[in-house]
């Protein structure tokens, strides 16, 4: 631990044991010796390369690294035994690496940067972890607080939120090209001409070959006793520009595209709103069984089947 996070933490030592006491009267559990050696192990970088970019930020520095370990800690959400280890490894390979943003603005930035890799974390399907690299992997070259945010932003889109593509898509816009770029898989790729792809086709991967269409993309939801969305086999059906999924106890809007897919709640009044298609399959889908319902929207058809607790994805051009 550096002279300046010990000078730090012994300036404030009563406001530092207040705070760790009155969140051990909420968390009697709370483990003094594992949020010590997170203090230690995971907080002293960050702010010893806080400090390094700008000397008179140590104090806001150390009690935005001590709030926030202490939340994480109480309620066992990083550390050893934590629910999200991705959350070590964001303290460990990113928030070092940008001490002058750090410096800047504290509190914001380790608060937003573990706030996002929780919601990755928590949303089934997305990739935490990739997340994470792909931010470390250009942190950098971040001048700006706000333009780590949509780094994030772009970042988390490609680690599978897919719901956030049209927000990531603006706020890619905003950053150098070749920063988006390379988030997205394609360091080598004209932003412009990237851009106005991606916004075509929702399943152009540019890190991947082109493939033609219609092919089967993904297969999405599941019985929930394993893991998944649904209690019985769903339907599908489009409501205006939008997927709705529904297995007749709950109903569920579906985004998806070449990163992923995400399910969010919908109320009876959308179901009442959707509209069906054809059952007719542009690609052969044997897992299906009998299909039973199809939805069409932008260069995607969705399908399900008597036979799964799945959604189908098809891309089509």
């Amino acid at each position: 631990m550096s002279s300046a996070f010990k000078s730090a933490l012994a300036s404030d030592r009563d406001v530092f044991n207040q705070k760790f006491a009155e969140v051990r009267r909420r968390h009697p559990d709370l483990d003094g010796e594992v949020f010590g050696g997170m203090l230690r192990t995971l907080g002293a970088p960050i702010v010893e390369n806080a400090v390094a970019a700008e000397a008179s930020a140590a104090l806001a520095v150390t009690h935005a690294v001590y709030d926030a370990s202490l939340t994480l800690v109480s309620e066992r959400l990083a550390g050893p035994g934590g629910r999200y280890p991705v959350i070590d490894r964001l303290w460990e390979r990113v928030l070092p690496r940008i001490g002058s943003l750090v410096a800047n603005q504290p509190a914001r930035v380790i608060g937003s940067l573990t706030n996002a890799v929780v919601n990755v974390a928590s949303t089934p399907g997305a990739r935490a972890a990739d997340w994470v690299e792909r931010l470390g992997a250009i942190v950098g070259d971040l001048r700006s607080v706000e333009d780590l945010l949509r780094a994030g932003e772009v970042a988390a889109w490609r680690a599978g939120l897919a719901h956030l593509r049209e927000s990531a898509l603006a706020a890619a816009g905003s950053l150098v090209g070749s920063l988006a770029s390379s988030i997205l898989g394609a360091p080598r790729a004209d932003w412009t001409e990237l851009s106005a792809s991606l916004a075509r086709d929702p399943w152009l991967d540019p890190a991947a070959p082109q493939v033609a269409s219609p092919r089967l993309v993904a297969i999405v939801g599941g019985f929930r006793g394993f893991g998944g969305m649904f209690l019985s086999p769903p339907r599908v059906f489009s409501v205006g520009e939008h997927l709705l999924a529904t297995d007749g106890h709950e109903h569920w809007f579906l985004t998806a595209d070449a990163f992923g897919a995400t399910f969010h709640r919908a109320d009876g009044s959308a179901l009442r709103r959707a509209k069906a298609h054809s059952e007719k399959s542009p690609v052969e889908v044997p897992v299906l069984g009998r299909v039973t319902s199809a939805a069409a929207i932008h260069r995607t058809v969705a399908l399900t089947g008597h036979a799964s607790h799945g959604i189908a994805l098809v891309a089509v051009a």
